[in-house]
């Protein structure tokens, strides 16, 4: 769930605070001292909040397992399943699955809910809002075993099995769908309405602004997209992993097969057909008014923007393909021989031996990228090639306070450090990122948790 840059087998021992304040060119940094750091914790368990303001860990005890939150310990009982620890996205609410006397239940908030004689592992999700949770429980029934979900402590129909991988709720938290199996067939549970049967269900997604929900579905040979309970055509093979919506929700795109050719699908329209359509098929413009994509045919690749063909290369690479703010830049990554470069609106760059992410500035439209030349990694902003690394940090390439200021993680001799417009912030054996590796902020600040020699610190920046 959270980046968890070598915190393995580290465990609060001791919590105290000490703040300390340091000026650097262009911002003041605030440092708090959370506590030193000792080999004893249970792998993978350090877990941080969604606003990079709480932790939470579990702990051994006595043949038993404890969670420790911001130092703070909880109950102890026989297990915490999985080791896993379940912020929600506002970070007001923490959750596990525990056991005791061979029963399983949740407890959030340090609450303990109704006990289940099994729960299913990684099956826990919280709405947006974090007001509302489900999860999926084992219950008797018809003199066999069924499963449920539990929405906010409310069992739902039993089924014969239950995927969580489809679990979720929309954006404002008013429907709760995914994919159970009855006697053999599969169906999409949308608020406890079932969807037409088929023989398998894969990659269900829900539309930004909740309207749609859409999936593949399988039924003898042939997929379809099924769309709020409307069916595409027939395809001999769909990449479920394609299948997207705009940020506004009123495009959708997926790509489609039929016999040997590949095409691009948007809002039930086919597109031309190519060899192979790059992975994760189709991009949307932030308007969701124009989309492109890479293809390949005769052995080269080609990015397709609003169905007009670009320059062919050896190579696109995957999930480079990035759209302005504004929708009128396109930018991507291209590669011949051993050389990569990036495109922006047809236009090529410098060639280099690698690059890493790319960022479109939301306020000026000026493009960003970290690029790799022999053994040493930079970050490239409107053309010009800053300081050099040994390593960037992968996704922590971001535009804060509207596009002022750009930061990123960089590695210099195994210290991290954050780079803000080029100046250089104090070191750490790790900083603590988003899942995204972004780091958290807002108007003109940011903040993260960071290590250095065995002592967990708490770090709040302010741009001047």
């Amino acid at each position: 769930m959270f980046r968890k840059q070598r915190l393995y087998f580290l465990i609060l021992l001791l919590v105290f605070s000490t703040i300390s304040s340091f000026a650097f060119s262009g911002r003041v940094t605030k440092e708090t001292t959370i506590g030193q750091l000792h080999q004893n914790i249970l792998p993978q368990s350090l877990k941080f909040s969604p606003n990079n303001k709480h932790f939470a860990y579990i702990v051994s005890n006595n043949g038993h397992k404890q969670v420790i939150i911001d130092g703070k310990p909880q109950k102890i009982y026989e297990d915490i399943v999985d080791n896993q620890i379940y912020f929600s996205p506002n970070s007001r609410r923490i959750a596990y699955i525990a056991k005791r006397d061979q029963q399983f239940f949740l407890v959030i908030n340090n609450q303990e809910m109704k006990a289940y004689q099994r729960i299913k592992s990684d099956s826990f999700v919280f709405s947006n809002d974090g007001r509302h949770w489900a999860y999926i429980a084992q219950v008797e029934g018809d003199n066999q075993s069924k499963w449920q979900v539990i929405h906010d402590e409310v069992g739902g129909k039993a089924y014969d099995d239950i995927s969580t991988k489809t679990l979720q709720f929309s954006p404002n938290g008013r429907n709760l769908v995914y994919a159970a199996q009855s006697g053999g067939e599969w169906f999409l549970i949308n608020n406890g309405v079932q969807s037409t049967p088929y023989d398998g269900i894969r990659n269900v997604i829900i539309s930004p602004n909740g309207r749609f929900v859409a999936f593949v579905g399988r039924r003898g040979g042939q997929y379809v997209i099924n769309i709020n309970g409307l069916e595409t055509v027939p395809y001999d093979m769909i990449d479920a992993s394609s299948l997207v919506f705009s940020e506004n929700g009123m495009q959708y795109a997926f790509v489609g097969q039929v016999g040997n050719k590949q095409y691009v699908v948007i809002n039930g329209n086919r597109y031309s057909p190519y060899d192979q359509i790059g992975r994760g098929g189709a991009v949307f413009s932030p308007s969701g008014g124009r989309f492109a994509y890479s293809a390949l045919a005769e052995r080269r690749w080609r990015i397709v923007i609003d169905n007009k063909e670009g320059k062919k290369y050896e190579r696109i690479v995957d999930g480079s393909l990035l759209f302005s703010h504004d929708g009128k830049q396109v930018a991507y990554v291209a590669q011949e021989g051993k050389q990569f470069f990036v495109v922006v609106n047809g236009v090529e760059h410098q060639k280099y031996d690698a690059i890493g992410d790319l960022i479109f500035n939301p306020g000026n439209g000026k493009l960003a990228y970290s690029a790799l030349k022999g053994k040493k990694w930079f970050v490239v902003e409107d053309g010009i090639e800053g300081r050099i690394y040994d390593r960037i940090e992968k996704g922590s390439l971001n535009y804060h306070h509207y596009g002022e200021q750009l930061a990123y993680i960089a590695i210099r001799n195994n210290r991290r450090f954050v780079v803000l417009n080029g100046s250089e912030g104090r070191s750490y054996d790790v900083i603590v990122t988003g899942s995204d590796g972004k780091l958290s902020s807002e108007a003109n600040a940011f903040w993260y948790f960071a290590i250095k020699d065995s002592i967990l610190y708490y770090v709040e920046e302010r741009i001047l």
